[in-house]
């Protein structure tokens, strides 16, 4: 294990290496295997070109060298898999692991968080959709900050209403410059609307109705 819990880490940091002794010796043999074959097929070549060498000869050279660099890349491939690196930049948890231990595909060793960005789901009734928009403006507020609020800013809706709640999902993102929010916390939000210019709202009784058009009066003091 090449982490300590809580610390963070960089994009491609390594993290784990599993036991790879067997393969390290394989492919050492396989190196010195293609070592051998690359100088054949060089001598070979320039045999050919004195016209010394059949060209079946070699052709079966060159396959040769092909089998043997395919075979060097498949443990490299494989070697690359005994290892984990951070695929991006974050804070890592605490390791689920010990060194020694048997893992096998799947085993969590820790979790990496990216806290720089979070995400903020939440469910809206379906007779809400004609309010909500890209960009639209979310206020958060969670439980450990009582008296701050966050905002955020909606990425994405989703296209389909869930059938057994008929609720929409939507998400927003959130910037966490100083870490303060941590993923999982419950969060209570509202979705700002967009702001309504002021109108002049009148009595419908006050309105008289024509053929050429509706008029409305108004009546004013009289300066004196």
């Amino acid at each position: 294990l090449e982490f300590r819990s809580g610390e963070k880490v960089s994009l491609n940091q390594p993290l784990l290496q599993l036991d790879s002794k067997v393969e390290q010796s394989i492919l050492a043999t396989e190196q010195a295997e293609l070592a051998l074959t690359q100088v054949e097929f060089a001598r070979g070549k320039s045999l050919l070109a004195r016209q010394a060498l059949s060209k079946s000869e070699y052709d079966r050279l060159s396959a040769e060298l092909e089998k043997s660099t395919a075979r060097v890349a498949q443990l490299n491939a494989l070697l690359e898999r005994k290892r984990i690196l951070a695929p991006f930049a974050g804070t890592i948890g605490i390791r689920q692991v010990d060194v020694g231990d048997y893992v096998t595909s799947g085993t969590p060793v820790a979790t990496l968080q990216d806290l720089s960005k979070l995400f903020v789901d939440f469910y809206l009734p379906e007779q809400n959709v004609p309010l909500l928009a890209l960009g639209q403006q979310v206020r958060v507020n969670v439980a450990a900050y009582p008296h701050e609020a966050f905002n955020a800013e909606i990425i994405a809706i989703n296209p389909k209403v869930e059938i057994s709640t008929r609720n929409l999902q939507v998400r927003a993102l959130l910037d966490n410059p100083e870490s303060k929010l941590l993923p999982g916390m419950f969060a209570n939000l509202q979705v700002l609307l967009a702001a309504q210019a002021e109108q002049v709202v009148v009595p419908e009784t006050a309105l008289t109705f024509t053929l050429y058009g509706n008029s409305l009066y108004v009546v004013v003091s009289q300066e004196q």
